[in-house]
């Protein structure tokens, strides 16, 4: 297997949550031996620029993404509830579609300083891009945590729709029980539906031991705090024995990350 490739990593543009800075992850990468990363910064691509400089100065590819906000309803309804999903680059087609997406939300669809997308927008610009569920803050995660399996194959097959074969279910492992039900309600729907399953960390701070600092930084700005300690930046070495269980999600890391290409 080859080195592990980080999908899914929040930096310090991801503001009021993460304590990671790109030049930290990227040094971590070097001394790994990991050629490409990427960064889904929630709710905006403010670091792309930084990130790229970076990436180059450490002869690194850089994969771009956001972590979306997706209403549940409307992007500009004030009531509608907010979920997380990863979208990736993949083609020069996937960077301006993810760029629109992110100048839209911001121009219509910020709600309690948060610049949201919804399904209407995700249709239009799904070109180019590639599709994770997001953890256990997207919609799908979150509907299995509340036994609402009906709702999660509900979302899963709306993406599978829109998506294709660009879109994975996403598979984490924190050391949380959440953690172990959405993987085993995804691997259930991965065999039902024959949807793909992906490995990702959700990193939000460096080193294990930097958790509480990151949950200070969260406090501060009146976010949730993170559980436990285990949103670090794993070395491929630790994620790969963290997933060995789950062979095709690993190998689809590799499949994935193969299909993206440096865009600005």
């Amino acid at each position: 297997m080859d080195k592990f490739i980080h999908l899914h990593t929040h930096t310090v543009f991801t503001r009021g949550n993460s304590t990671l800075e790109i030049e930290d992850l990227l040094q971590k990468c070097a001394r790994d031996g990991v050629s490409a990363t990427a960064i889904v910064d929630s709710g905006n691509i403010d670091g792309f620029e930084i990130f790229t400089e970076k990436c180059r100065e450490y002869g690194i590819q850089p994969i771009y993404g956001c972590g979306f906000y997706v209403a549940d309803s409307s992007r500009n309804d004030e009531s509608a509830t907010v979920s997380h999903l990863v979208l990736l680059v993949k083609n020069p087609i996937g960077i301006k579609n993810l760029k629109t997406l992110s100048e839209i939300s911001f121009k219509e669809g910020v709600v309690k300083n948060k610049a949201r997308i919804d399904d209407e927008l995700i249709r239009k610009y799904a070109d180019g891009l590639i599709c994770f569920t997001g953890g256990l803050g997207g919609d799908v995660d979150k509907a299995i945590a509340t036994g609402n399996l009906e709702k999660a194959e509900q979302r899963i097959r709306f993406y599978h729709e829109v998506f294709g074969d660009d879109f994975y279910l996403e598979l984490q492992d924190h050391a949380l029980e959440k953690n172990r039900q959405s993987i085993e309600a995804l691997m259930d729907f991965s065999e039902k539906l024959n949807i793909p399953t992906i490995a990702t960390q959700g990193s939000f701070y460096l080193n294990r031991e930097d958790a509480e600092g990151c949950n200070a930084l969260r406090r501060e700005n009146g976010n949730r705090e993170l559980p436990g300690t285990d949103c670090y930046f794993k070395t491929s070495d630790e994620m790969l024995a963290l997933f060995a269980d789950y062979p095709e999600a690993l190998e689809n890391v590799q499949k994935v990350a193969a299909q993206l290409i440096v865009s600005s």
